[in-house]
């Protein structure tokens, strides 16, 4: 009995939390939010296969996916894991500021598992309301245009099929994909100019800083 009332507060802390008035975050910069969810597509002779991603709300780029024969925590933690290593391939504990992650308040980014993931990587997680729909549409806009593009107009009849098309359809998404909210440009080529824009910042920065020493 005591054991039981000295888990309590240590199961408290990876509870989801939510709230029922928050309004869509907007990412101002890059790695500033990133959106995860899960949608399934239909197999000939196979069933449900699951396709889980991870999309960086700022340049609208997919940084990591993991299509998978189920949807387990696990399953959206590879993704998670994906993305990490996509954007910190340094590791996510040499940069100052961490991804905030934003999903439903399904079974699969509330499981303790789950969350405890997100917390050891120090990333908050934010849940969606449950009465906006729209408080993860960023990724649902990328279902939708994956679908229509990509899943609906083909017959699949074997997993691997499916995943050699997507491993090429989102290179070119990322890289070929323009996108009126980032005035025309790719998510890959919006992501660079914005890292590119910060570095020339930093540049001139440190010239000044050498110049008021010189």
């Amino acid at each position: 009995m005591f054991e039981a009332k000295k888990l309590v507060p240590t199961n408290e802390l990876l509870k989801a939390s939510r709230t029922s008035n928050r309004s869509k975050p907007r990412a101002k910069v890059s790695n500033q939010f990133w959106g995860t969810d899960m949608t399934k597509i239909y197999v000939s002779s196979w069933g449900w296969v699951y396709l889980h991603v991870v999309l960086d709300w700022f340049s609208k780029e997919i940084i990591g996916y993991h299509l998978s024969m189920t949807s387990k925590s696990s399953d959206w933690e590879i993704a998670l894991n994906h993305a990490v290593q996509q954007r910190f391939p340094d590791g996510i504990f040499s940069k100052r500021g961490k991804p905030k992650l934003i999903s439903d308040n399904g079974c699969q980014p509330t499981a303790t598992a789950f969350m405890k993931a997100c917390s050891e990587l120090k990333i908050k997680q934010i849940f969606t309301t449950w009465n906006n729909p729209k408080g993860n549409a960023d990724t649902e806009r990328f279902f939708r245009t994956i679908k229509e593009d990509l899943i609906w107009p083909n017959e699949w009849t074997s997993p691997f099929q499916l995943q050699a098309a997507l491993d090429a359809w989102l290179v070119s998404y990322n890289t070929d994909f323009p996108h009126q909210s980032l005035r025309y440009k790719t998510p890959a080529q919006f992501n660079q100019d914005f890292l590119d824009r910060r570095a020339a910042r930093k540049e001139f920065r440190l010239k000044k800083l050498s110049l008021s020493f010189a």
